[in-house]
């Protein structure tokens, strides 16, 4: 018997349900809802058939098998190309008027070499792609 878990409604839960329509229908199992990502990720690790969903950044280093949806991996490749639908987008945001001088050198940071590799290592895809 699998168990799965998955998060309260919100946009990973619904993007997930857009190319997974039965994940909350696995054959009588009751689901189990968290509040966040991190439980999934905590809950899959710990408890056996336990199946969820994650960023790869989140399972980076942790005792979990990350499937192949479709057949494709989910690597920064196919996430980039578009291969690989599972994906939902993360971003920064600021208010437009009076970012600290700080601020805005942390942006030009995060597009820097250095930064983009730290993502990659991570599992994150990193600002702009490959």
């Amino acid at each position: 018997k699998i168990y799965p878990i998955s998060q309260e409604s919100g946009s990973i839960h619904g993007a997930i349900l857009n190319h997974i329509p039965d994940f909350d229908n696995t054959r009588g199992a009751p689901i189990k809802r968290v509040f966040s990502i991190l439980e999934i990720v905590d809950l899959v690790e710990s408890f056996p058939y336990t199946i969820g969903f994650s960023s790869l950044s989140l399972v980076h280093g942790k005792k979990i098998n990350v499937v192949n949806f479709k057949g494709i991996e989910p690597s920064e490749a196919a996430v980039v190309s578009g291969r690989y639908p599972l994906v939902i987008p993360f971003a920064l945001v600021h208010r437009r008027d009076n970012l600290p001088e700080g601020a805005r050198r942390f942006l030009a940071y995060l597009k820097s070499p250095e930064a983009q590799d730290m993502m990659r290592v991570q599992g994150a895809v990193p600002l702009g792609g490959p």
